[in-house]
């Protein structure tokens, strides 16, 4: 039986359809027609930000001076809308200090303090479908709980570490959308967990064979695609660092380890850590699962224009390489 529908949960639904209408919308007109610039601005940032507005230059000697006026690479897209992409690293400040915050409250709980107080006022206005009802047969085992408690906060602190000592950020943007979403995915994510589960329930408990089972699975998967996001990182940082005699916004083809089977295995990792969160409640946490469908969609569509990008820049571009999926897709 699948837990209760809180607002959060019905955000990131709401945010993955819109995502995936825009990207149809997207699909619909490849020459920026003005009519849905827009909505294109929603998905482009980085190089195939750059890819579209070389293709304005070209196609109108007008545009240059527009360009140059927002400030965006796209006619019609104020400047003021794009945010520099550095700023990924606000996702992950904000991410480590809300998530404590949340860690704090669900240890409280578990010890008897008044976080469950805090919580379950939270939940009365945000829970549409009581999780509390006599459908729904809760495991109240803690273990899952924190489990995922401390990966995501293990993969927030990887990330903002990342971004300030392994990433090497081009003067490249990124839409304001981009950033307000980020924000909101790292710094809810805790909170959107605690009031998913009844915390007065939790306690400590012995798992059976299977549960345990369960557990090493998801944890071995999270710790397989933590480790190669990492790799995946590192090798796009030394593609910088190692062609120093290229222009600093000049981009390569990285090579190595998952690259040589898709083209964006930092993408793919992402969904696998997400999919290990909602495994390890066996897919019944309804919040979790939202949260897998609006990761899932959103780097989809992002790993697809990703290699698209790469495909049109690069004519020897490795034939075999994926979008997404090795071997697959």
């Amino acid at each position: 039986m699948i837990s209760g529908i809180n607002i959060l949960s019905v955000l990131w639904l709401l945010v993955a359809i819109g995502i995936f209408c825009a990207y149809l919308l997207f699909l619909l007109n490849e020459d920026l027609s003005l009519i849905i610039l827009p909505v294109k601005s929603l998905f482009l940032f980085g190089k195939c930000l750059h890819r579209y507005s070389h293709i304005n230059k070209r196609a109108d000697s007008s545009l240059p001076n527009e360009l140059e006026a927002t400030g965006t690479g796209i006619p019609g897209i104020p400047g003021s809308l794009n945010v520099p992409k550095s700023w990924f690293k606000h996702f992950y400040i904000t991410g480590i200090i809300c998530h404590s915050l949340a860690f704090i409250v669900l240890v409280s709980c578990l010890f008897g303090g008044p976080g469950c107080v805090v919580i379950k006022d939270l939940q009365y206005w945000v829970i549409w479908h009581s999780l509390y009802s006599a459908e729904y047969k809760f495991d109240d085992s803690a273990l899952p709980v924190l489990l995922v408690f401390l990966l995501e906060w293990l993969q927030i602190f990887r990330r903002a570490y990342e971004c300030f000592y392994i990433s090497s950020f081009s003067k490249s943007t990124i839409n304001i959308s981009h950033y307000i979403i980020g924000l909101c995915f790292y710094s809810l994510f805790g909170i959107g967990l605690l009031i998913s589960i009844p915390l007065e329930k939790l306690a400590f408990s012995t798992p059976n064979v299977l549960e345990v089972v369960r557990y090493i699975i998801a944890v071995a998967i999270f710790v397989w695609a933590f480790h190669f996001q990492h790799r995946s990182m590192l090798t796009l940082a030394s593609l910088r660092q190692e062609q120093k005699d290229k222009p600093p916004d000049g981009h390569f083809v990285p090579h190595g380890h998952l690259f040589d089977l898709v083209s964006s295995p930092h993408y793919l990792c992402e969904v696998i850590i997400y999919t290990a969160f909602c495994f390890m409640f066996k897919f019944e946490n309804m919040y979790l699962n939202c949260v897998a469908v609006f990761v899932w969609t959103n780097q989809v569509i992002e790993s697809k224009i990703s290699h698209k990008w790469y495909t049109e820049h690069f004519p020897n571009y490795p034939a075999h390489r994926k979008t997404l999926i090795p071997y697959l897709w």
